[in-house]
């Protein structure tokens, strides 16, 4: 468990750096880009995957993205079809849950 959420974190600071941010954000006025994390069921085929129009960085099972956070569910049914099962997904600290990625993953 320790070392899902070591690459979680690491996968998070490697993509804020990437799209110039030096910090997550953690509150955000609609249509301001949020820090998203999912994790899949099993690794993705690519590293980079895009899913709607937001660019996915992924190692292993865990995918990061910087995404307008109004609509995490449509986020969640992107990725599944590009990328599989999705167990769980954050938008800034909060999690989808479990009804939620359910209806993502159907």
């Amino acid at each position: 468990m320790n070392s899902i959420r070591t690459i979680i974190a690491a996968s998070a600071v490697a993509a804020a750096g990437m799209f110039g941010v030096g910090a997550p954000v953690t509150a955000a006025p609609s249509g301001t880009p949020s820090a998203v994390t999912a994790v899949l069921a099993a690794p993705a085929r690519d590293a980079r995957v895009v899913a709607g129009n937001t660019l996915w960085l992924c190692q292993g099972e865990t995918c990061v993205a910087r995404a307008a956070a109004a609509r995490p569910s449509r986020l969640c049914r992107d990725l599944k079809r590009k990328a599989g099962t999705v167990v769980s997904l954050t938008v800034n600290g909060t999690a989808l849950d479990s009804a939620a990625l359910a209806r993502c993953n159907a």
